[in-house]
């Protein structure tokens, strides 16, 4: 399955760079955040700034999302990680509004990739649910194809975000919940759950600022790794 994989995501990007994929929408965004007592394997601890390039847009095919993570920790060379999340509607592609709570159904499809680490592959079906108060509700259920631990769990993934105070504060983020990855005897990663939630106050339309709680139980996997970081954050939509 993996070859197929790389193959789907190296077309995909091709063709997003002729301009197939031409967006009705985007949005491009800078943050940068800081936090302390990021937590490591043995039981040691960090400091660290992040700087994230964010985008997100959508077409006749549906949306499209990438963000990347330059993360700097005291004196080491910073480290680079990436998302990249297209998915493509059965509604939009097939013509049909869907009724009631459920405003879409899509294929999704995610690429992550870590500085020294393998990629992981991510497939399956998105839902665009309406949350009264949201201005967006996704829940993504993948398969994930884990190069870097060679194995295979499922994942879920929910993502949103509300206005309030005629859009001068906003609450958004999002969750990801993985199995393990591997059997019993031999598994490699275990289940894990990180979530970001972010709270920010609108200076001005393009200009936020607030904080970022990251918690995240089995950091990467690893038992007992737990992390519960707030993290101050500055946004520029650009």
């Amino acid at each position: 399955m993996r070859m197929p994989l790389r193959l789907i995501f190296v077309l995909l990007a091709g063709l997003c760079n002729s301009g197939l994929f031409a967006a009705d929408w985007s949005t491009t965004s800078v943050q940068l955040l800081s936090g302390k007592d990021y937590k490591a394997p043995g039981d040691t601890s960090y400091d660290q700034e992040i700087l994230t390039f964010e985008h997100a847009s959508g077409g006749w095919y549906g949306d499209n999302f990438f963000f990347a993570d330059i993360e700097k920790t005291g004196s080491k060379s910073p480290s680079i990680y990436f998302e990249w999340a297209p998915r493509f509607s059965l509604g939009k592609l097939a013509g049909v509004e869907l009724g009631g709570p459920l405003a879409d159904v899509s294929v999704a499809l995610q690429l992550n990739q870590a500085s020294g680490f393998r990629e992981v592959y991510l497939y399956g079906v998105g839902l665009d649910i309406k949350v009264p108060g949201t201005r967006f509700f996704q829940a993504n259920l993948y398969q994930r194809d884990n190069l870097a631990a060679d194995g295979t769990s499922i994942q879920l993934t929910l993502v949103w975000e509300a206005a309030f105070l005629n859009d001068k504060l906003t609450f958004g983020g999002f969750l990801d919940y993985a199995t393990e990855e591997g059997d019993k005897k031999t598994f490699i990663v275990e289940a894990n759950l990180l979530t970001q939630p972010q709270l920010l106050y609108w200076v001005h339309k393009d200009f936020g600022l607030g904080i970022e709680y990251q918690y995240w139980q089995n950091k990467l996997g690893i038992k007992d790794l737990n992390e519960s970081v707030p993290q101050l954050m500055v946004k520029w939509v650009l």
